[in-house]
């Protein structure tokens, strides 16, 4: 038996299955786009230990400005790591004191996670996270107290974007409230296809019409 080399079988196979592959490829990036994270807070930079009305604490493009209460600090290799963010810092906290969280810039952006213990093995003092747009209040996970000397992960529940986040005293009680790992994700970071997605998008569209006519003309 001889075999025999023929071009235009060759091309019509590859052209085939680059074809499907094009097209399978364009398909597979339309549905499954890049995941996306978010600034996760972990309140690594900070130089000093306590905030102060009016102090402002910036990290992965978000601030952080103390609205009021002297009860809010950072205790450097606290946290889940490194540092965290300390409620009811020497003294409990006052009920009402505020710290204020906004994209630098401005913008709306999705909280999505924190983690949280008791300092001592005590019931902590309480805050209440709280979602805004525009100045009105949103969403509100109330009164986050723990009992536990292990950081926890909880997801607030929020169930919409915000543009700002206030983390507000909510009750007193025997030890400090420890929050760290803030995921915060700046809502213009949704999930958008590539110029290289777009591309292998068009190319299969292009083939799904060539192989459509080239059908239609043998019949």
């Amino acid at each position: 038996m001889i075999y025999r080399f023929d071009a235009r079988t060759l091309c019509r196979s590859l052209s085939h299955h680059v074809w499907i592959g094009a097209t399978v490829a364009a398909l597979s990036c339309a549905i499954c786009p890049a995941a996306v994270s978010g600034a996760t807070i972990d309140f690594g930079t900070v130089d000093n230990y306590d905030f102060d009305p009016g102090e402002v604490y910036t990290e992965d493009g978000f601030s952080f400005s103390v609205v009021t209460g002297t009860r809010w600090g950072v205790i450097p290799a606290a946290g889940n790591q490194p540092s965290a963010l300390f409620a009811g810092l020497s003294l409990p906290i006052e009920i009402g004191d505020t710290i204020s969280i906004k994209r630098d810039g401005g913008g709306s952006f999705t909280f999505d996670a924190f983690d949280f213990l008791a300092f001592d093995s005590m019931l902590s003092d309480g805050v209440s996270l709280v979602g805004l747009v525009n100045g009105a209040q949103t969403q509100i996970l109330a009164d986050v107290t723990s009992s536990s000397k292990a950081f926890v992960t909880r997801d607030p529940l929020f169930g919409a974007a915000i543009d700002e986040l206030r983390l507000v005293g909510a009750s007193k009680h025997d030890t400090n409230l420890v929050l760290d790992n803030l995921v915060l994700t700046p809502t213009d970071l949704a999930a958008v296809p590539e110029p290289a997605t777009l591309s292998l998008l068009g190319l299969g569209v292009a083939g799904i019409g060539a192989r459509r006519w080239r059908q239609r003309t043998r019949s």
